[in-house]
Formats: C-alpha cells, structure tokens, sequence
C-alpha cells in the first residue's frame, strides 16, 4: 500500500508551524545565549573575592576568602588627609584608620631608603581589604586590621586601594 502525502492537507497546514516553531527556539536559545556571556563577561572583568585576587597573583594574608560587599555606600572619596611616617630606628612607621569608610591618612609621605611598616585598623564592607597592587600585596582588614610591611623604596609615588580598587591613598616617598 503506498499512501502520497503530497496533497494531505494536515501535512501543509503543519509545516509552516513547525518552521515557526523552529525559529521561536532559535531565537530564545540565542537570548539565552547573548545573556549568559554577557554577565560572566561583566563578572569576569573584575576580581571581586580573595581567590580571584589570588588567579592575579597577589598575595592574600589572612584572608577568609568571602567577598566584601557594601563597598562606598556613599559613592564619595573622603578628605585627602596627608600624615608622615616617623622613623624609629632602621624602619619607618605610621598607622592608617580606615574605620571612616576612606584611608586616614590618605597620603602618606616615607623617607626613601628606609622599610616602611604601615599598620592598617580594622575594617569592613569595601575597606575590607587593603591592596598595594604594585608590590602584589592584598591584605585582609576584618579581624583586627593588619601590618603591611615594604622594603626600602625609591623616590616616587606609589598607589594602594580598597581591594575593590574603589578608595585610593598614595605613598609619597622623598
């Protein structure tokens, strides 16, 4: 028994659906698609927890390794306060508030030559880390603070961050 099909009007009239059908699940997997790559994109762009900071080769010391979060809530850098490391012997040192949601002080002038200890107080949120992205130093602030030691530096300027590269301060060494 041979039965054509070429002329049943159910096999016509379900073509063109099947075609529509087609084209509507092309063109959602294609939205899916567009929107996974665009947020792992976004999320891939910057480091947001310790391990990532870690895959760019910075040194994390003590850190738990859960994400800060909270970071600038006001979105607005504090008052640019400048302090001098005092030297005491072979090493210069000076400490850094950051309880205010900014470094304080936000500048720091250190002798050239001489090792630096910076003790850093507690922090939370954004100022939860802090970050000498030159010298591959990211330092955990959230059980008690932290001492941030460097070696004896040349003259120049020098930038450390929040470890979310939103607050800023400088190293002004003379």
């Amino acid at each position: 028994m041979n039965i054509d099909k070429t002329n049943d009007p159910v096999t016509e009239e379900a073509a063109p659906r099947r075609g529509l059908r087609r084209v509507a699940f092309v063109i959602v997997a294609a939205a899916i698609l567009v929107s996974f790559l665009a947020a792992y994109g976004f999320a891939a762009s910057r480091p947001s927890d310790a391990a990532s900071a870690c895959d760019e080769g910075f040194v994390v010391a003590g850190a738990d390794g859960e994400c800060a979060s909270g970071c600038c809530s006001s979105g607005e850098a504090g008052p640019l306060i400048s302090g001098e490391a005092s030297v005491s012997g072979d090493v210069q040192r000076v400490s850094v508030d950051v309880s205010k949601g900014y470094f304080d002080p936000g500048e720091i002038v250190l002798t050239a030559g001489v090792p630096t200890e910076i003790t850093f107080s507690e922090g939370r949120g954004c100022m939860a880390e802090v970050m000498f992205e030159q010298f591959g130093i990211l330092e955990d602030l959230t059980s008690g603070g932290a001492v941030i030691t460097l070696p004896a530096l040349d003259p120049g300027t020098y930038e450390f961050s929040c470890g979310m590269r939103m607050v800023f301060g400088t190293l002004v060494v003379r």
